[in-house]
C-alpha cells in the first residue's frame, strides 16, 4: 500500500496548531483510576497490549488501547471496539531530526487539492505538529472515499519532552500513532525531534 498522495486524491497536509500546556496527571494516574472490570473488558476486547493512553474528563477515567485484536475506546459511557482482520496490524517508524529542512519534513503534497476529512480545527492542529511522513500515513486509507467515524489525540509532557498518541477510524481502516516529540524551548513546530510508530490495520467486515 503506498501511504504517498495519489493521482486522484491527495493527502491533507496541516499547519500546526499551538499545543498548549497545562498541570495535568499522566495516563498512569487515570488508567489507575479504572474499575478491575473495565480494565478486564478492555483487555477482552483489545487482546495484547501494543499502545495506550488514559486521561480523566469531568474528573473520570478515559482509556484508549490499541490491541493485537482492535482499537478499543472506553468512556464512562461505553467501550467501543474498532476490530482489524486478524493479525493484519502493520507498523512503521517515522523519525524526524531537528535538521529537517522546514515544516512537514521537507515533504509537500503535489497534484490535486487535498480531501477534507471531516476533522476538526484542534485535530488538524495536532497534526500538523508532525512530520509530513507521519500526516500521510495516518491520513492516506481515508482519501480515497472511507470517512473518518472516530478521531481523537492526547500528548503529555512539557516543551522539551513530550509523548504522544493519536488514531483514525473509519468503517474499513484505523490508524493509530505514538511516540516522542524533544525541542529546544521556543522552537518552531519543525525545528524539533520526532520518533514515532504509525500503525495501519484494515477493519474486518461486521
Amino acid at each position: 500500500m503506498s501511504f504517498l498522495p495519489g493521482r486522484s486524491a491527495s493527502v491533507p497536509l496541516h499547519a500546526a496548531g499551538e499545543l498548549g500546556l497545562a498541570p495535568a496527571q499522566d495516563r498512569d494516574h487515570w488508567w489507575g483510576r479504572l474499575s478491575d472490570q473495565a480494565r478486564r473488558r478492555i483487555a477482552a476486547s483489545a487482546g495484547a497490549t501494543v499502545e495506550w493512553y488514559a486521561y480523566g474528563g469531568d474528573d473520570l477515567p478515559y482509556a484508549v488501547v490499541l490491541g493485537a485484536n482492535a482499537l478499543v475506546v472506553w468512556t464512562p459511557e461505553r467501550l467501543t471496539a474498532h476490530r482489524w482482520v486478524r493479525r493484519s496490524l502493520t507498523d512503521t517508524r517515522v523519525r524526524q531530526r531537528p535538521s529537517d529542512a522546514g515544516p512537514g519534513g521537507g515533504l509537500t503534497a503535489s497534484g490535486p487539492p487535498p480531501v477534507d476529512l471531516g476533522l476538526s480545527e484542534s485535530m488538524r492542529g495536532f497534526l500538523g505538529n508532525l512530520p509530513a511522513e507521519a500526516q500521510q500515513r495516518l491520513q492516506q486509507p481515508f482519501v480515497a472515499g472511507d470517512r473518518v467515524v472516530a478521531y481523537e489525540f492526547f500528548y503529555y509532557g512539557n516543551e522539551e519532552e513530550m509523548d504522544v498518541w493519536c488514531y483514525l477510524a473509519g468503517s474499513s481502516a484505523v490508524t493509530f500513532a505514538a511516540g516522542h516529540r524533544k525541542a529546544r524551548r521556543g522552537a518552531p513546530s519543525h525545528a524539533v525531534a520526532w520518533d514515532l510508530k504509525c500503525y495501519h490495520a484494515p477493519l474486518a467486515a461486521s
